[in-house]
């Protein structure tokens, strides 16, 4: 007999990771449902179906070149992120990217993020930067 706590455990985790695979919490899903109702900053993105693979033997050459094509409609800095998630916590080597030299380092850093999360993004987005009044204390 499994005891209720390993039972619990299970379920939680199943929870967890339909939660994280639920298709509305994608970009993909969202954005074009709020674009239009709020002003968002320029954003563009290109579905690639990222994989650990990409891990291995890096991301493939064609994504990083169609990619920068697209970050010369956004122009740099810009910000990056997946359809699921940023990065943030590692702004500077993710989803912050100050020039296109730095773009193939970030988008690996970034996609190495999602998948430490268990994220599997379906899309690269490029968006305007936009630079932030704050105060440090």
């Amino acid at each position: 007999m499994r005891d209720k706590m390993a039972e619990f455990k299970e379920c939680e985790l199943i929870k967890h990771l339909r939660l994280l695979n639920d298709p509305r919490n994608s970009l993909l899903y969202w954005y074009p449902k709020v674009k239009d109702l709020v002003p968002t900053p320029k954003t563009v993105w290109l579905e690639v179906g990222c994989t650990v693979e990409w891990l291995d033997s890096g991301v493939p050459k064609v994504v990083i070149e169609k990619l920068k094509e697209l970050a010369k409609e956004i122009g740099y800095p810009l910000f990056m992120r997946t359809d699921e998630a940023s990065g943030k916590h590692d702004y500077v080597n993710t989803c912050y990217v100050e020039s296109e030299d730095k773009l193939p380092r970030n988008l690996y850093r970034l996609i190495e993020e999602n998948f430490m999360h268990d994220l599997w993004p379906k899309a690269i987005v490029l968006r305007e930067f936009i630079e932030l009044d704050w105060m440090a204390y």
